[in-house]
């Protein structure tokens, strides 16, 4: 169990975030460390899901690894997240993968954007994954939802 302070890693892109988590198991593989975040569901989560500003778990822990281990002398080989219900891995990030380097920065500035609109007062309820005009998943918006409460009705309105 690990629990850290990102002050210092989002300085650059942030003036400052407290964030508390417990990354389930880290491993040290070839003088590299590597973490492990369980998931008791089966549905993975791709890339796109950090690149949209919808996912900052791998981020975030990704960050405090890189804190605690630039104290250890050590360096981070990546992470992902290990799915119990199916075995199967999803969300593997890379530390030395150019890609996976866009989509964290990617997500820092989402990080940066919603803390700014936070810190204005400014609460914007957006849906940002639609299939049909409706939201993908359960949304703890829905009986709020516009979008949701007249899209069924439509058709028949006509």
């Amino acid at each position: 169990n690990y629990e850290h302070d990102l002050r210092n890693n989002l300085a650059a892109v942030i003036d400052e975030l407290a964030a508390r988590g417990i990354i389930d198991r880290i491993d040290r593989v070839d003088g590299k460390l590597a973490l492990v975040d369980y998931k008791s569901g089966s549905r993975g989560i791709p890339h796109s899901e950090i690149e949209l500003g919808r996912d900052f778990q791998m981020l975030l822990y990704l960050l405090a690894l890189e804190e605690m281990a630039d104290g250890e002398g050590a360096e981070v080989a990546g992470g992902f997240f290990w799915h119990l219900r199916n075995l199967s891995a999803s969300g593997l990030t890379q530390a030395d993968d150019a890609d996976h380097q866009e989509t964290l920065e990617k997500a820092r500035q989402h990080i940066a954007s919603n803390l700014q609109l936070g810190r204005a007062g400014i609460f914007p309820v957006q849906a940002t994954a639609l299939e049909n005009g409706k939201c993908l998943r359960y949304c703890e918006f829905a009986h709020l939802c516009r979008r949701g409460n007249t899209s069924r009705f439509k058709d028949t309105w006509g």
